[in-house]
Parts: C-alpha cells; sequence; structure tokens
C-alpha cells in the first residue's frame, strides 16, 4: 500500500535501511525491492515466485515460516519457525537447497541463544551466555542471516565492558570465525527442537 501511494504521489526517490537479516526479512526485503521496480505487480506472485525458485519441494514450509514473523516476534512463534525449518530439510532434494535452508536454522539458533542471554538471571550466567552468544554471533556474521556485527561489536561489546568488565582481549577471545558444517548446523537444530516441545 504505500508504495502505490508513493508511485500514485509521484514520489520518484525513497531512502529506505535495512540490515543483514535475511533470516526473518529476505522475502520481505525482496517483495520490496520488486514492487519498487513495478508497482502494479502482483504480492502473492512475488511471494510465490521467490519460494518456489529459492526453496522447491519445501515452498510450502518456508511459506509458513516466513509468515510467522509478519507481525511480531515471541518465543512460540520461535517453536513454530523451527519445526517449519524442520519440516522443509526433509523435503529439501539437493544438497544445494539443504544448505540454503540450514542457514535459518542458524538464524533461528541466534534467537535461541539471544533469548538465553536476555533471560539470564546471575552475572555468571549472563557472562556465560553472552560468551556462547559472541561466539556463534560471530561466526554468522558473514552469511548476512542475522544483524550479528553490530549486535556484537556495539551492543555487547559496550556491556562487556561496562558492566561486566570484560577487557577488550578477553571478548576477542570469545569470537570465533571458522564456517559451519551442515552436520553442525543439524547437531544446532536437534537442541533448539528439544528446547520447545510441542
Amino acid at each position: 500500500k504505500k508504495v502505490q501511494f508513493w508511485n500514485d504521489s509521484n514520489i520518484i526517490a525513497i531512502n529506505i535501511e535495512s540490515g543483514n537479516d535475511w533470516g526473518g526479512w529476505g522475502l520481505y526485503h525482496y517483495v520490496l525491492a520488486r514492487l519498487l521496480w513495478n508497482p502494479d505487480e502482483d504480492v502473492d506472485s512475488i511471494v510465490d515466485d521467490y519460494l518456489q525458485k529459492g526453496f522447491g519441494n519445501s515452498a510450502g514450509d518456508m511459506r509458513n515460516y516466513f509468515n510467522r514473523w509478519k507481525w511480531c516476534y515471541s518465543q512460540r512463534k520461535l517453536a513454530s519457525a523451527t519445526r517449519d525449518i524442520t519440516k522443509a530439510l526433509e523435503k529439501a532434494q539437493t544438497e544445494k537447497l539443504r544448505n540454503r535452508i540450514g542457514q535459518y536454522a542458524l538464524y533461528l539458533h541466534h534467537l535461541y541463544l539471544y533469548n538465553d542471554y536476555k533471560r539470564s538471571g546471575s552475572n555468571t550466567e549472563r557472562v556465560e551466555a553472552m560468551k556462547k552468544l559472541i561466539g556463534f554471533d560471530w561466526r554468522l556474521v558473514n552469511t548476512n542471516m542475522a544483524h550479528t556485527l553490530p549486535l556484537v561489536e556495539n551492543y555487547l561489546k559496550k556491556a562487556a565492558k561496562n558492566r561486566f568488565s570484560i577487557t577488550a582481549e578477553e571478548f576477542n577471545n570469545w569470537k570465533r570465525s571458522e564456517p559451519f558444517t551442515y552436520t553442525e548446523m543439524l547437531i544446532l537444530l536437534e537442541e533448539d527442537l528439544k528446547r520447545s516441545p510441542d
């Protein structure tokens, strides 16, 4: 509706900021980009095109996954999204597709670790949760699945220094950079499924 309004109002340029967050918003970035080129394009057709070309036989489960993030985030939706990704992986017919869907499992694991950090109780628990989150999220930076670079380098670094007196050297030692393997992703996904019983 906004794109149609901009077009009807003869607006010829807009400035939009987005983050590296394909895990939650990739589909919506794609839809917006297509509508900015052609405001009259059918949104449902754009979504179908994205899902079919990107996920093949797993398109239905990925549609459910993306639909969960439309309005807001919740722990319940996170559990359901984890099951969506599991179902999508079961239907994936190629290694390339399994790896693509696996990236979304990593995004979800990031959300679980972030929740662990935010809900931790004592300072000791909070530091341990932060350490796990930083180690994981630094590895996630190059995937662009979540906006983890500023999360680690700004928000978490400041909290580590000001609240827990963590030195820059110790903080940087928590960072890991090795790429994720598919087997590792499956292990993390299984862990996350156990967090969220049906």
